[in-house]
């Protein structure tokens, strides 16, 4: 049985891996795509926020020209029509919110309102007057000459629970407009202070590929001897003639011999083992650093007037 051999290094496992990875065209090529996608990603994320603040602020500069109706205008083109918005709000939160059980519909066709007079489940009765707090609306209750600016919880504008759904449709649409100009007037001091803005001052991509490899491998020659024993044995008869003639002619003595022979026989077998195993890991690793600082949209007032 001669020495091992041991395997050349690009015949080995190692060898193997190190050409795979020398050779990994497509591990190349997936870390080429990584990188390319991150830096393609970022910039497209870069110029898509900066484009989202520029139209959010042409879009607020937009909203606020001009006098606070034609802002209520634009916003809520259908305000005070008979499928407006006041008329949705008012079937579709208040009555469900507040209603008593006879109470179960609303609507409006002219100055026709259905139900005639709506009425206030008791037990709600506060939470509906908290959710009209602050509202000022212009209408004539009992003891009134004529319209004038009321409160929800004054004298006689609500009634043992029930009152007009003119004067419920009046202190609703008042609602609209506060909360309008509550809006409209903070977009435009957010306008006149300048509304801010991010600015990317400096940034860093960096992606990475690190390959793990393990390689084991082994040689191994083994060999065993088995033995063998046999014996054989022969025997032989035969006769002896001897004396005279007459002896010869009447008889003759029998005699016989016995051979025994003994064998061994010896087998030696060898075995030989080769285990080759490699495990090739990529790991691909993208890192993003950017840096920014606040600045402002120039200042902005929509109720200046512009040139000659």
């Amino acid at each position: 049985m001669g020495p091992l051999e041991l395997n050349k290094l690009e015949e080995s496992a190692t060898g193997r891996a190190i050409d795979a990875v020398l050779k990994g065209q497509a591990v190349l090529d997936n870390f080429v795509d990584f990188t390319s996608g991150l830096v393609r990603n970022v910039f497209g994320t870069l110029v898509d926020s900066t484009m989202e603040q520029l139209e959010a602020y042409a879009e607020l500069v937009a909203s606020v020209s001009g006098s606070l109706q034609q802002y209520e205008q634009r916003t809520f083109p259908n305000l005070e029509r008979d499928t407006g918005d006041v008329i949705k709000y008012i079937a579709n939160f208040v009555r469900p919110t507040f209603a008593d059980t006879s109470w179960t519909t609303f609507s409006r066709s002219g100055a026709v309102y259905t139900p005639t007079v709506i009425k206030i489940d008791a037990a709600k009765l506060e939470d509906f007057k908290a959710h009209y707090a602050g509202v000022v609306a212009t209408v004539q209750v009992t003891g009134d000459s004529s319209a004038v600016e009321h409160t929800i919880s004054d004298a006689n504008v609500i009634e043992a629970g029930t009152m007009p759904a003119a004067r419920l449709y009046a202190f609703t649409l008042a609602k609209f407009r506060k909360e309008i100009k509550a809006s409209y007037d903070k977009l435009l001091i957010l306008l006149k202070l300048g509304m801010q803005k991010l600015v990317i001052t400096e940034g860093r991509i960096m992606t990475k590929m690190t390959f793990h490899v393990t390689a084991s491998e082994s040689d191994a020659q083994q060999s065993s001897s088995a033995t063998t024993d046999y014996t054989v044995q022969t025997s032989h008869i035969g006769g002896r003639l001897s004396g005279s003639v007459l002896k010869r002619a009447i008889g003759f003595q029998l005699g016989g011999s016995r051979t025994k022979q003994s064998s061994t026989i010896k087998v030696n077998v060898v075995n030989e083992q080769k285990t080759a195993v490699t495990t090739l890991d990529t790991d691909i690793m993208g890192a993003v650093e950017l840096k920014f600082r606040s600045d402002y949209f120039p200042s902005f007032d929509p109720e200046a007037p512009v040139g000659p």
